[in-house]
């Protein structure tokens, strides 16, 4: 009888384990939950669409509004999990105030773009990104930040494998998905899309900045804590925050980006807070 319990266990489990295996891009990437929303009309940026695949993205370029051809700075900015591009439009007044061009860059799959989300396909879709908007002539190819919140800090972390960035800030991101596994009594080794930030920074030395909430729910405060023991060098800003509202105060965020990118002498112009 407690052999039939036992292997009725494993049978479940195993089953359970296979389910999640093949089921799992639903939870990191839920296209089907996210409303899909209409183009932002007030806004001025230049829109191309990237083609890989026979499949197209959305690619949004906000140019520094200066008289001059001077070159300027990128950050280029990957979003989280249950967001758009669409959700950052309003909050990037700064950056052009700063004298930074910024790049959004959608997912495959997200909105209007076309594909399936992995972190194969997304971190493919930024490199071809990348390479295009690396060379316009508006652009300081040597001063290009990459941004990234949430599962966008695995994004741009997989990015930074490929193509070394000036500086890299992580917004409420995670130490590697294989880290949420035990919260499925399951193997870290199952993971099929592993954005593995922790090991990325372990042996980089890149710029550094981390920013969390303390009060973060979805992603504690802790994933955050163990990137920076692993950096010790990263400018690590903190807010009294939870996850879907870090941070509380975008003015506040810019300006220790400013201070951020100003220490590593990657700013042009500043604006005071």
């Amino acid at each position: 009888m407690l052999i039939k319990i036992i292997g009725g266990f494993i049978l479940f489990y195993c089953i359970y384990a296979v389910f999640f295996f093949f089921f799992q891009r639903k939870l990191i990437y839920p296209v089907y939950y996210i409303q899909h929303v209409t183009e932002p009309q007030f806004h001025k940026f230049e829109k191309s669409r990237i083609s890989f695949d026979e499949n197209e993205v959305d690619a949004w370029f906000f140019p520094v509004s200066k008289s001059d051809t001077s070159k300027a700075p990128l950050i280029i900015i990957a979003h989280g999990n249950a967001s758009l591009i669409d959700h950052w439009v309003d909050f990037l007044d700064r950056p052009n105030q700063m004298d930074v061009n910024v790049l959004l860059i959608e997912y495959p799959g997200y909105n209007r773009s076309t594909g399936y989300p992995t972190q194969q396909s997304i971190t493919a879709v930024f490199v071809k990104a990348y390479d295009i908007f690396s060379k316009d002539k508006r652009v300081d190819r040597d001063k290009i930040i990459f941004l990234g919140r949430s599962l966008g800090g695995g994004v741009v972390c997989s990015l930074a494998k490929e193509r070394k960035p000036a500086a890299l800030i992580l917004s409420s991101t995670f130490t590697s998905v294989r880290s949420f596994a035990s919260q499925y009594f399951l193997p870290g080794f199952l993971a099929r899309d592993p954005y593995d930030n922790l090991g990325f920074l372990e042996n980089n030395k890149i710029p550094l900045m981390l920013v969390h909430g303390s009060r973060d729910r979805t992603i504690p405060i802790e994933h955050s804590e163990k990137l920076k023991a692993a950096r010790p060098d990263a400018f690590f800003v903190t807010y009294e925050s939870d996850h879907n509202n870090t941070p509380p105060d975008w003015n506040d965020f810019w300006y220790k980006v400013q201070k951020f990118l100003k220490q590593h002498r990657l700013l042009y112009n500043e604006v005071s807070s």
